[in-house]
């Protein structure tokens, strides 16, 4: 079955076998590819948990207002995003586009794409992802649209 296939046919599942156990090997593996799924400029800033303790799945059903779907589950996975984390995963990203630029980009080039790198992960990227609120919000979102106007 190819994507397309799958995305035709796809249904939900609104209740859960406890008698038909999940292989826990292609959970595994659907995370896996889940982990390598793209995001806004590569930061990841999620993190996602694999729940298997019948006490824990019972809590978040509560939390999921006792749908079917949480009750009856074996398995939950449950997705958070982590804004806190966008310093240290900006400065990660510019540490591999630094690497990257230096060994594929020809040298005459590095020193300006390395530069544009570090501005845009070591100065635009924090200053989007910082929470602040009041005038200094506003300003910061109309400063971001007006940057973004003259972006190609």
């Amino acid at each position: 079955m190819n994507l397309e296939e799958a995305l035709n046919y796809r249904r939900a599942v609104r209740v859960f076998d406890k008698n038909k156990p999940l292989d826990p090997e292609k959970v595994k593996h659907c995370l896996e590819l889940a982990a390598l799924a793209p995001s806004s400029s590569n930061m990841q800033l999620w993190e996602f948990f694999q729940i298997t303790r019948p006490e824990l799945i019972a809590r978040i059903a509560g939390a999921c207002l006792g749908q079917s779907a949480a009750v009856t589950a074996s398995e939950i996975v449950v997705f958070v995003t982590r804004q806190d984390l966008y310093r240290q995963r900006a400065q990660s990203v510019l540490e591999f586009e630094r690497g990257n630029i230096r060994r594929h980009s020809p040298e005459e080039r590095q020193a300006k794409r390395i530069r544009d790198r570090e501005l845009y992960y070591g100065k635009l990227m924090p200053f989007l992802y910082a929470r602040c609120g009041g005038v200094l919000g506003v300003f910061r979102a109309l400063l971001a649209r007006g940057i973004g106007l003259f972006r190609p």
